[in-house]
């Protein structure tokens, strides 16, 4: 990549978007992190040597949230270990989706990282609308919740 390319990462200050903060941050990318929480929002812009000002508090699910997109995309995960997922999924939640997941595991945030950066890279500059299951085969196994 010649030019460094900006990119806004919602939901930025933990789990999988910190991970594709983290992962496009190291490739060059100039890294916007979006997020509800202030105080995790802080602690990301630190975690990753970004100015504060690279952190913006918004809710993008709002209608004014986002003005312009070109290209837009969207990764539709399964059971991803997060800390969220850590602190909601009993041993035994965790056990029936890994026993229903064809992979049978849960993926990772830097999975799920490494997915969005093939999206937006030049490789995939023809993808447009799309949403890409990262689900360890789940949905293609026509397995439901």
């Amino acid at each position: 990549m010649g030019t460094k390319q900006s990119v806004a990462i919602t939901g930025a200050a933990s789990g999988i978007g910190l991970a594709t903060a983290r992962l496009l941050h190291d490739r060059g990318w100039q890294v916007w992190l979006l997020d509800l929480q202030p105080e995790a929002l802080s602690s990301a812009c630190r975690a990753l040597e970004l100015p504060a000002t690279r952190g913006l508090v918004c809710d993008v699910s709002s209608k004014g949230g986002v003005n312009l997109m070109t290209l837009v995309n969207a990764v539709a995960p399964g059971p991803i270990d997060t800390p969220l997922t850590r602190k909601v999924h009993t041993q035994n939640v965790r056990k029936q989706w890994s026993h229903r997941v064809p992979m049978e595991r849960y993926g990772t945030s830097e999975e799920v990282a490494s997915a969005i950066a093939f999206l937006i890279s030049d490789e995939a500059s023809y993808v447009n609308g799309q949403i890409l299951a990262l689900d360890g085969g789940f949905v293609t196994a026509g397995l439901a919740v």
